[in-house]
């Protein structure tokens, strides 16, 4: 059986201990599997304008898998995302200001929402994007 697909995760794992890698040994790597068809996913829980940085100047496919999979991109385009509708977000927003950590002094949270999405307003009013850090 052949191998179709490589992924790997990002941090200490592809990444070394000072956040790099072998960019001219990944570079043979990625031509070899792109030779054999074989395509390289970066999995990581990290959010995905965050990662293509580290491919800066390599040539060939990758495919992402970010954010514990709720973002897939390949070949610089979303194949699928999964959002957090807008009316369960409200509720959400609405009902985490009525908590009452949410006024404790040194204790917030924030909204991060996906690039091209209808801004999401946080209780404090900032436009952010939507994922939520409970601090």
């Amino acid at each position: 059986m052949a191998i179709k697909l490589i992924a790997a995760d990002m941090d200490g794992t592809f990444l070394n201990d000072h956040s790099d890698y072998d960019r001219p040994r990944f570079q043979r790597l990625l031509t070899t599997m792109q030779a054999q068809k074989v395509r390289f996913v970066v999995a990581s829980g990290n959010q995905y304008p965050h990662l293509p940085q580290y491919f800066t100047g390599l040539t060939g496919d990758i495919t992402y898998l970010t954010e514990d999979g709720a973002h897939i991109v390949s070949n610089g385009q979303t194949i699928s995302e999964d959002v957090i509708p807008h009316t369960l977000l409200k509720a959400f927003l609405n009902w985490m200001s009525s908590q009452p950590y949410s006024s404790t002094p040194g204790c917030c949270f924030r909204v991060v929402r996906p690039p091209g999405r209808k801004s999401c307003q946080s209780p404090n009013g900032l436009n952010n994007r939507v994922i939520f850090t409970v601090i």
